[in-house]
């Protein structure tokens, strides 16, 4: 029998001051990566990165006194300028202050002609992140910071003082919880925490018995307490954990309040449960609330509806009812769509003991579904107004006796698109809390955008923001004004110089646009989201304005987007109909050419942030297909022009060439130009989608449009 081979512990060697660390060895297989920082007098902090079953863990090792615990970064001064080696303005000092009054050295090298800035949140914020940009040196650096008055703090830890600190830190909450015993005592625990999209393990002591688990309903369910007793030599001897759902697990060790380091609790989305309606009959049913509902399952059965299923946020999937009759789906464009309104309605069927749930309906913010079941009986509607509907409840047995819901106030999570253009000058933001923008005033200098100006509306008050950049001797533009709500801006275009300066502007609302202010020169960036309005500005400025970002919150149902419009197909009545249907825009365009003709065509479209490649319309040849990429979102194609004609040997006319013009450009000609031409457009629409005939070749091409201003 083979001996298993023990690890080797060396020293430590150095002073006897500062809290003990041991990364210890359980589960390692190597050390990957080790980093060291230093300071004037010696080594400041050693962090090391462990392959551990094919993953890489890491520990980093600093240790203050315990007046220094709660110590965190609270903003950061710097400097940055243009540098010839690098062609570019680039970082080149920075300085970090923190919460205890202490400022870093200054890192890096002053320059005469240089910029200061300084990045700091709100009064008391922490810094907890970085961002940037970066490429031979740093160019630019921005920070996350979480506000300080959070509830986050340490609570001590009890017990004895023996044994190597450990401090796993803070995270998004708990998963799962394994405790090891050894001769009735606590010898080892287990932590799984959740960190964003991640999970992160930690364990600590020695495994001597098949560890205990206690699994959390992350994110349904947090640890609000720990329990536990310690003896007269300081050993833990027995835990206990306490959950949000008043759970608590069975008695780790051998059986007096013992605190832990406890993170915040997560603020849950706050619902109300509206009663249900229908039958007092079968078994209660409740899925408590989450963000969203994505699809929703009915069963429709001889008498009612005889189940039903809510996939939730997070893949959570739950079933009321018995699973039998006809299922029908409803699903949700997560997360752009949710449910404002149920209604319905139960009765009194033969040869069921109590009332059922005969039909439902649900309408979201964007449409409403038809009506699952039939129709009969008393009716009831769920409708709470700003709100939607978030989990559902009842009771259900061979069929769905009761029906209620839980409903959350709709909020307006504002998504924010960085700023284009340069980061001269001071930084400004107009927040993303507002209903809309409702005026723009714009000045132009000699050189560029010398300041912009923005009102917004929110709760029905007119809010006039600061004037961003200097009047000086600017030529000021006509205000565009937005006559909100039955208006609003979709999009703004812009240009800047390689100075970082903006040269011009644009403005898009749904229902005009304005002229450019100021030159359409340089560099061209364009502001917009689809299917959102902007309700908000950013950006940098000081004597010109040299950089502009926006926020964008989604369209409500009374702002919906105009539906595509289906202009009719050109060409001849041969080969097999196709339709790629309507899309939010066109990215690239395939024709393959034939010796006759156009042989296929393919499309590349954008919904969202996903791209859709359509199929190969046609048959292509040895001569494969030639390319036309457009610079989307700011690029469409407004115009597809075309030749056809009959080629011999052909029963029907053939498409011969194609040509596409967009709001910037026109394409080479794709095939041979002969025959008849004929020009596919709707004057003021974008081409979103294509649809047409082919069999072997292309016979006939078709388009949908939407309005530009969406």
């Amino acid at each position: 029998m083979k001996t298993k081979e023990m690890a080797q512990k060396v020293g430590p060697f150095g002073g006897n001051k500062g809290d003990a660390f041991d990364d210890g060895v359980l589960g390692y297989t190597g050390v990957k990566k080790v980093t060291v920082a230093e300071n004037g007098n010696g080594v400041d902090c050693i962090k090391i990165e462990y392959e551990k079953d094919g993953t890489f863990e890491t520990h980093a090792w600093k240790r203050y006194r315990n007046t220094q615990r709660d110590e965190y970064i609270t903003s950061i001064q710097g400097t940055y300028s243009n540098v010839a080696r690098y062609n570019t303005t680039i970082v080149k000092t920075l300085t970090f202050k923190t919460s205890h009054g202490r400022t870093s050295p200054m890192f890096g090298n002053t320059a005469i002609f240089s910029t200061d800035f300084v990045v700091e949140g709100k009064a008391g914020a922490k810094l907890i992140g970085f961002h940037g940009r970066s490429g031979s040196a740093l160019d630019a650096i921005g920070a996350h910071f979480f506000a300080s008055a959070s509830p986050l703090k340490h609570i001590e830890p009890r017990g004895g003082f023996g044994g190597n600190a450990w401090d796993d830190g803070v995270y998004d909450g708990v998963r799962k919880i394994s405790v090891g015993l050894n001769c009735g005592n606590v010898s080892y625990v287990r932590f799984k925490y959740v960190k964003g999209s991640t999970s992160v393990k930690h364990s600590h002591g020695k495994m001597s018995e098949e560890p205990k688990e206690f699994k959390v309903d992350y994110p349904n369910e947090y640890v609000t307490s720990v329990e536990g007793t310690y003896n007269f030599c300081g050993d833990v001897t027995s835990l206990t954990f306490k959950t949000s759902k008043e759970r608590v697990s069975t008695g780790f060790g051998r059986s007096s309040s013992v605190p832990t380091p406890v993170a915040p609790v997560p603020a849950p989305v706050p619902a109300k449960k509206l009663e249900a309606k229908g039958g007092d009959h079968g078994a209660a049913w409740d899925d408590g609330f989450y963000e969203d509902v994505r699809k929703i399952y009915v069963g429709q059965g001889d008498s009612g509806v005889s189940f039903i299923k809510f996939v939730y946020d997070g893949g959570k999937k739950l079933v009321a009812g018995d699973g039998h009759g006809k299922m029908s789906l409803f699903e949700l464009d997560f997360p752009n769509e949710y449910i404002v309104l149920v209604e319905g309605c139960y009765d009194k069927v033969f040869g069921i003991e109590a009332e059922v749930v005969t039909m439902v309906k649900f309408k979201t913010n964007k449409r409403t579904s038809p009506p699952f079941g039939m129709d009969g009986g008393t009716t009831f509607v769920f409708e709470m107004k700003d709100h939607k509907i978030v989990g559902f409840h009842g009771k259900a047995g061979d069929y769905v006796h009761q029906v209620g819901v839980h409903v959350s106030p709709q909020t307006k999570m504002a998504q924010k698109v960085e700023a284009q253009g340069g980061k001269g000058g001071n930084q400004w933001d107009d927040g993303s809390e507002h209903d809309a923008v409702t005026k723009i005033q714009v000045g132009a200098g000699g050189i560029g955008i010398q300041y912009v100006k923005f009102d917004y509306v929110k709760n029905g008050q007119t809010e006039e923001a600061p004037l961003r950049g200097i009047k000086g001797r600017s030529i000021p533009a006509d205000p565009f004004v937005i006559n909100h709500p039955e208006e609003h801006l979709v999009s703004v275009e812009g240009w800047y110089s390689p100075e970082g300066l903006i040269q011009g502007l644009k403005f898009n609302s749904n229902k005009k646009s304005s002229d450019v202010i100021g030159y359409n020169d340089g560099t061209s960036f364009t502001l917009q989201v689809q299917d959102k309005k902007i309700v908000g500005f950013h950006g940098f400025a000081g004597d010109y304005v040299h950089s502009l970002g926006a926020y964008f919150a989604p369209l409500t149902s009374s702002t919906s987007l105009t539906p595509a419009k289906k202009l009719p197909a050109l060409g001849s009545d041969e080969g097999t109909a196709w339709d790629d249907g309507a899309h939010h825009g066109v990215k690239k365009v395939y024709v393959g050419q034939g010796h006759d003709g156009v042989s296929a065509v393919k499309f590349e479209y954008v919904n969202g942030s996903e791209v859709v490649v359509g199929d190969e319309r046609g048959k292509p040849t040895l001569l494969g297909f030639e390319e036309f990429e457009l610079d989307y979102p700011s690029e469409y194609i407004t115009v597809v022009h075309g030749t056809v004609d009959k080629i011999f040997g052909s029963d029907s006319a053939i498409i011969t060439m194609l040509k596409f013009e967009t709001n910037k450009r026109t394409s080479n000609p794709f095939g041979l130009e002969a025959g008849a031409s004929f020009k596919v457009k709707e004057e003021g629409h974008k081409i979103v989608g294509f649809h047409g005939k082919a069999n072997e070749l292309l016979h006939q091409i078709g388009v949908h449009v939407l309005p530009i201003t969406n």
